[in-house]
């Protein structure tokens, strides 16, 4: 869904990548170099009650009913757990009925589209090129992301959208204890209102991840910027809410892949989007793809990534 920009060489990706040799398996499990993500605080007392109410709302009133499909109802029970119902409510600040609201629609939506069924085949030509990418975790043990636009192969948009969720899905079945957000990574190099995706794809997209994965986003980072970025997101920006575009960061690596934190913060900011950023304050070196200023020398391999992502959450 999302198209065009420079992709480097593999001689390029050693360079940047320190010389090291070149992975093509993913990582898709936490580093042992990653300190183990903390417990969420404990809930107050208010909070307390308003998850009891939320759950009280929802379970079993909002399911499917069992003599309809008890797979399904099986798993709607197991999607609507307590960590769920918290996004939302977190999502709503706090508000139960808004949070009952939103999760009748989502529980409504997941029936109809059924984004924890996508199978690998469904969605694998959008996958051939490499255009989107899980591959480590970062600080806080949350999954990343790669988009890379250059690798775009195809405009079947309904089934670009269904990759995307895929991708979440998948995403969550390999987030470590205690953690509930991704971070996502975009080269927004040589893009432009030609080369963009459709504004309709991009709301579709941003759409769904804000009605149905609410505080499911950690952090964005746009890496190498052009000057299409500003006019882009005033495009885009009445579809994303306020918390969400304060996530979406910027950094440049094509002039020094280690930005000091102290210029990031002195650095002018685009209208209507987050800070510059080191992605160094966020991500080890290891464990960023060498294309985005890392040290890891990942090239994507269609078969050895596939068989990799296929297989998360079969065992």
């Amino acid at each position: 869904m999302f198209s065009l920009f420079s992709t480097p060489t593999i001689a390029q990706k050693s360079d940047v990548g320190g010389g090291k040799a070149v992975t093509h398996e993913p990582v898709l499990s936490l580093p042992a170099h990653i300190p183990t993500p903390e417990l969420p605080p404990l809930l107050t007392p208010e909070q307390e009650e308003k998850l009891t109410e939320v759950r009280a709302a929802v379970i079993p009133a909002l399911l499917i009913d069992p003599a309809e499909d008890k797979v399904l109802r099986r798993e709607e029970e197991e999607w609507a757990n307590d960590r769920t119902l918290l996004q939302f409510l977190r999502a709503t600040r706090w508000d139960a009925e808004q949070a009952v609201t939103r999760l009748e629609t989502t529980l409504k939506w997941r029936r109809s589209y059924l984004p924890h069924r996508i199978t690998p085949d469904e969605v694998e030509e959008e996958s051939r090129t490499g255009k989107i990418v899980i591959n480590g975790f970062d600080l806080l043990g949350r999954p990343i992301i790669y988009l890379v636009p250059a690798r775009e192969n195809t405009r079947t948009y309904d089934r670009q959208i269904r990759h995307v969720v895929f991708t979440l899905e998948r995403c969550i079945r390999i987030m470590p204890p205690n953690v509930e957000q991704v971070v996502i990574l975009v080269d927004f190099e040589r893009i432009s209102f030609t080369t963009a995706p459709p504004l309709n794809v991009t709301r579709r997209f941003l759409q769904t991840l804000g009605d149905h994965y609410p505080e499911r986003f950690g952090l964005g980072a746009l890496v190498n910027p052009s000057w299409f970025i500003s006019g882009f997101f005033q495009l885009i920006s009445p579809f994303m809410d306020p918390v969400t575009k304060s996530k979406i960061k910027i950094t440049d690596i094509r002039h020094n892949h280690r930005h000091k934190s102290e210029e990031c913060a002195a650095a002018p900011r685009v209208d209507g989007l987050g800070a510059w950023v080191n992605l160094f304050d966020h991500i080890d070196a290891r464990d960023l793809d060498s294309m985005f200023g890392g040290d890891l020398n990942f090239e994507h391999k269609h078969e050895v990534y596939w068989k990799a992502i296929s297989a998360v959450g079969n065992n």
